[in-house]
């Protein structure tokens, strides 16, 4: 893996208040990888990722994205509730149903 470098926190924090609407207090960023999957972790206030979290969405169609920072067992969690609902839509299918879901 190709690490870290130290980014400017003041850059993250204009980029998110001009692109999602949303003013943070950045704590600390690190940029992991190279240039074409360069990823920026962001550290933040737990107030404030829940408000960039309801407001990611405003980046669609961009090649940005927000992903959220869980635990390995809240990834496990998250992925038997889609597994669940994946389930449910294929049984719906085959009852005729159409099961839709915006954000």
């Amino acid at each position: 893996m190709e690490i870290r470098e130290k980014t400017d926190a003041k850059e993250v924090e204009e980029f998110l208040k001009k692109e999602i609407e949303v003013k943070v207090k950045v704590l600390e960023t690190i940029i992991i990888g190279k240039e074409e999957s360069k990823k920026i972790l962001v550290k933040t206030l737990w107030e404030e990722k829940q408000e960039v979290m309801k407001n990611k969405n405003k980046l669609r169609g961009k090649r940005t994205y927000i992903d959220n920072d869980w635990t390995v067992q809240e990834q496990k969690i998250q992925k038997g509730i889609r597994d669940i609902a994946k389930e449910e839509r294929k049984k719906d299918a085959q009852q005729g149903w159409d099961i839709r879901s915006w954000k």
